[in-house]
């Protein structure tokens, strides 16, 4: 029980050791995969990427050894992450589209749309518009009445418009995109930003301003929670640190992650 809790319950922190003192003994492979996800994300957040990455792969072989596909597809769709975040794009898009294939044969429809925004994410970072789009609209037809997703769909349109230079189009998914009251983050700055230069309006700084002075640069904690670094980030948040960090709509051979 107090396993189950420790992996549910956001903003807890916790280390290797305490997850595997609390699996001694544990022969449920259900249980031991979704630690071994934990586990990777752990080895993530210390800077260990490589066994990260070497930890969900052996966590995949194991689900199909104990034919667990739901697991699996939960598995595809970290791995997926993990890559565009690393820039390998094919290998995202292939994980990606595994688990699109495995969630349809199990009818888990939620899962299904996660795996869509993947695939828009790999195919979009790999400038293929047309497909990135479709995943997109597919995306926004499978949530209607999801105000997150509609938000993050749209912004990724808008990234997409501004890659054909369609800024009159770009600008309509923005808009869009702020519809149901979500604020449109880092992205949703760096496109304005874009519209400011390609098809300026006077209302452009301004708002460019206000949705920079809401930036917050986060980092997470052992817990999966995040955090400001300090008390001092937000005002300090310009748009050169928004370049750094990789996290504009717009394509670059820099980015170390994904924001979508």
């Amino acid at each position: 029980m107090l396993l189950g809790a420790l992996l549910r319950t956001p903003g807890v922190a916790r280390t290797h050791e305490e997850l595997r003192a609390l699996t001694v003994g544990e022969t449920d492979p259900w249980v031991l995969s979704r630690v071994a996800m934990e586990e990777a994300r752990l080895d993530d957040l210390a800077g260990q990427g490589a066994q990260a990455g070497d930890r969900l792969r052996e966590a995949l072989k194991d689900c199909h050894a104990h034919k667990l596909p739901l697991r699996c597809v939960d598995v595809l769709l970290k791995l997926s992450s993990r890559a565009t975040a690393s820039n390998r794009l094919v290998e995202a898009e292939e994980s990606a589209s595994t688990a699109w294939q495995e969630a349809a044969a199990l009818g888990e429809w939620d899962r299904e749309g996660a795996a869509l925004v993947m695939l828009a994410n790999a195919t979009r970072f790999q400038v293929r518009v047309a497909l990135s789009r479709a995943y997109l609209t597919e995306s926004l037809a499978r949530q209607p009445d999801d105000c997150k997703a509609r938000t993050q769909a749209h912004l990724n349109l808008a990234s997409l418009a501004l890659m054909r230079f369609r800024p009159q189009e770009a600008r309509q998914e923005l808009e869009e995109s702020l519809a149901c009251g979500q604020s449109p983050g880092l992205q949703g700055a760096w496109i304005l930003a874009d519209l400011a230069r390609l098809a300026p309006r006077p209302s452009d700084a301004a708002r460019l301003g206000a949705e920079l002075s809401r930036v917050s640069p986060l980092r997470e904690n052992a817990g999966g929670a995040c955090w400001p670094r300090s008390s001092g980030d937000a005002s300090r948040w310009t748009a050169t640190g928004a370049r750094a960090s990789g996290c504009s709509g717009r394509p670059s051979r820099r980015r170390s992650r994904s924001c979508a």
